[in-house]
């Protein structure tokens, strides 16, 4: 048998001289021209493997390769946006201003002319920049080209502002299917039912002939009845013709609800060690759970735990709030041990946690506890059993092995301890291996089966680095919040380095991430904990710096943090659970 031999490079790419070729109009055979008249030598051959447009136009015009400068007319495109296609083409990279209007108008024509790639980076973008100045016409756009997570954004945004969008004419000029699409969310910025009525007779008014109708017909199902005030809202329902659908939906509704919206920045802080003076060296468990406003910077007693836990992990399930796991034993200092397999769950009606659920199977800690799909998946790494997983179904009130890793191939994988990120369908594993190789593995819960799992080569060696330390990714040493797509991983000491993991399965450094630069370790050593609010683009960061209380807040879209002081009216406190806005809502 003869063997093959393989020579490669990384040095090598042939784009970078057909670029340079481009620029000189050196063997170029195509010349686009823009719909104002400007003029864009190209070669048939970039612009064909870019996107499968070109192919086809170049068919109907009937061109050969290799004549010269053929001249194909692009009218609706302007000059500066069909160059930054072109250099795409030839580079992978489009140049744009980072606003909305500039990134949709590139998005637009990207869509058009079928430029694939640049069409899912314009709208990755579009994504995380949406707010309620420009929620209602992305959302009109997303329709047009069937961009559901565009659409799915918006909507979001748009239920949450509603109210003050309702005097827009943007508002007034919705379709009936947009604006069903928003009152039926859960997520809805009203401060009670009666707000819905208000809203619809608003847009109403705009053309009552033709509209009356798809209120009657249509948006009469996005109202919660039983949510309603028969004796205050009688006039609302009558101007409306919604008095038998209030009448009929008593027979026919279960209890529904609203979110509770508005309350930007609301946090739950909860169980923990803590010490009674600052000067103490003796700690002890706590059972105390506040919220806290960031806006107003005000604390909120709030129902204890019904245990004492440190380095818990709270989550939600069908609208009900689970703390599980975490550990119960705690030694003077502050140092801890003894794992628990308690499972709290808080009764929102009784205003009280009880811990009278199912435990796990084993003892675990938070930090291998994830909640997706509404089930809580527990996972555990240990020297005797390997990887073993579970899943609890708060519907049966029980936990049900599921399957898990092979032995050997997570002793491959995970060194210690790893980091849980529920995303899409899938549910990602993300730590290091005893060679010093992160890497990733996903659970498909559907399949309930393990995915081969990925690698970042050099990963490692760079945050290792970055963090000089060698408990990388080991949730004891750092702390992370999950912003819609991407997972925010910071130090726990001295660095200003985060690392972000996002859906696509992308790794990369954040420099100069810390929100106090050189003070970053006396920022995380009294840290209380890292909670995201993707709905706004931001994250909560609670520590202390020099013992004075601070707050740092991360605005995802200006790249910038806002440290504050903080009003605390905690003890000196850590490794309690810090639970973000968005799973608050309901219970504050």
């Amino acid at each position: 048998m003869v063997e093959t031999v393989v020579f490669e490079t990384d040095d090598y790419s042939a784009l970078d001289s057909l670029d340079s070729f481009r620029l000189s109009s050196y063997l170029c055979d195509v010349v686009l021209v823009s719909k104002d008249g400007q003029r864009f030598p190209a070669h048939q051959m970039t612009l064909a493997a870019a996107t499968p447009f070109f192919p086809s136009l170049f068919t109907e015009n009937r061109l050969e390769t290799f004549r010269t400068q053929a001249v194909i007319s692009i009218p609706d495109v302007d000059a500066e946006i069909l160059k930054k296609l072109i250099e795409f083409a030839y580079s992978g990279k489009a140049a744009c201003l980072a606003s909305v209007q500039s990134v949709r108008s590139l998005y637009v024509v990207a869509s058009s002319l079928q430029f694939n790639h640049l069409v899912q980076l314009c709208r990755d973008w579009l994504r995380l920049h949406v707010d309620s100045s420009t929620c209602l016409d992305l959302a009109i756009l997303a329709n047009q080209y069937d961009d559901i997570d565009l659409i799915r954004v918006c909507d979001r945004i748009a239920a949450v502002n509603v109210v003050r969008l309702s005097d827009s004419e943007k508002f007034l000029a919705l379709s009936v299917d947009h604006l069903e699409r928003i009152l039926c969310q859960d997520d809805l910025g009203v401060r009670s039912e009666d707000d819905v009525l208000s809203l619809l007779r608003t847009w109403l008014k705009r053309d009552e002939a033709s509209r009356r109708d798809d209120v009657v017909k249509r948006l009469s199902k996005c109202i919660r009845y039983s949510l309603l005030d028969f004796d205050e809202s009688i006039g609302l329902l009558s101007n409306l013709d919604l008095v038998s659908h209030y009448e009929s939906s008593s027979l026919t509704t279960s209890f529904s609800y609203r979110r509770r919206v508005g309350c930007e920045g609301v946090l739950l802080v909860a169980g923990g060690i803590q010490t009674k003076r600052e000067d103490s060296d003796v700690w002890t468990l706590t059972c105390e759970a506040k919220t806290y406003d960031a806006n107003s910077d005000s604390w909120t007693s709030f129902p204890s735990l019904a245990t004492a836990t440190c380095r818990n992990k709270i989550v939600t399930s069908f609208d009900e709030l689970y703390a599980l796991g975490g550990d119960s034993v705690c030694e003077a200092g502050g140092k801890t041990y003894g794992e628990t397999d308690v499972v709290q769950r808080y009764d929102a009606e009784g205003r009280r946690w009880v811990d009278d659920v199912t435990p796990m199977s084993r003892r675990r800690d938070g930090y291998e506890i994830v909640c997706h799909d509404n089930r809580i998946y527990g996972m555990s790494l240990a020297w005797d059993f390997g990887v073993e997983c579970e899943v609890f179904d708060p519907a049966r009130g029980t936990w049900t092995p599921v399957s898990s890793p092979s032995r050997d191939q997570a002793f491959d994988f995970f060194s210690s301890r790893y980091i849980l990120f529920s995303q899409a369908r899938h549910i990602f594993a993300i730590g290091h291996a005893w060679r010093r190789e992160i890497g990733c593995m996903q659970y498909d819960p559907l399949e309930n089966r393990w995915l081969d799992k990925k690698s970042f080569p050099g990963a490692y060696e760079k945050t290792n680095s970055a963090w000089n330390t060698h408990q990388v990714l080991d949730p004891f040493f750092c702390h992370y919040a999950s912003m819609g797509e991407r997972l925010y991983i910071l130090p726990h000491y001295e660095s200003s380095t985060a690392v972000v993991f996002d859906l696509n399965e992308r790794f990369s450094l954040v420099e100069n991430f810390s929100p106090l630069r050189s003070y970053a370790g006396d920022f995380f050593e009294r840290n209380c904990g890292l909670a995201g609010d993707p709905d706004n683009n931001r994250m909560y960061l609670m520590g202390s710096k020099e013992r004075e209380k601070q707050l740092a807040v991360y605005d995802e879209r200006s790249k910038k943090w806002d440290v504050r002081k903080c009003e605390w009216n905690f003890p000196n406190k850590r490794d309690c659970a810090v639970v973000d806005r968005n799973l608050m809502l309901n219970f504050v």
